[in-house]
This record gives structure tokens, sequence and C-alpha cells, in this order.
């Protein structure tokens, strides 16, 4: 939530939560219980090609393909 969109009802509630940080740095792994995500990445290559959407008496321009290099 940004700055900006924080109504009169929110204020509080980020006053409090700004107090409480610093106490969270002396408790011993204090990031532990925040930080619980384990993020795998995956590579996903499409390598199919699928023509372009014309009408019957259309013809589709040809497009070369791109070349793909790691």
């Amino acid at each position: 939530m940004c700055d900006s969109n924080l109504t009169e009802r929110d204020l509080p509630r980020r006053v409090e939560v700004a107090t409480e940080l610093p106490s969270y740095k002396r408790i011993k792994n204090w990031m532990k219980p925040i930080l619980i995500v384990d993020e795998k990445w995956c590579l996903y290559v499409n390598t199919e090609r699928s023509p372009p959407w014309v009408d019957k008496d259309e013809q589709r321009e040809p497009k070369p393909k791109a070349d793909f290099t790691l």
C-alpha cells in the first residue's frame, strides 16, 4: 500500500507496525517467521508456433523465426 493511498483508518495501524519493527531486530532469527516462501525458478520455452489469425480470403504474412541463444 502506498502512503498516498492511506485512509484515516489505516494511519493508526501504520504507526503501530512502524513502532514494533525495531523490537524484531532484538529477537534471534527475526526474519524466520516472515520469510517462509521457497521459490523455484523455471524457464519455459515454447518452441511451437501457431499461425496468425487471418480471414479466409487473406494470406498471412511470412515471419522469420526468431533466433534463440543462451
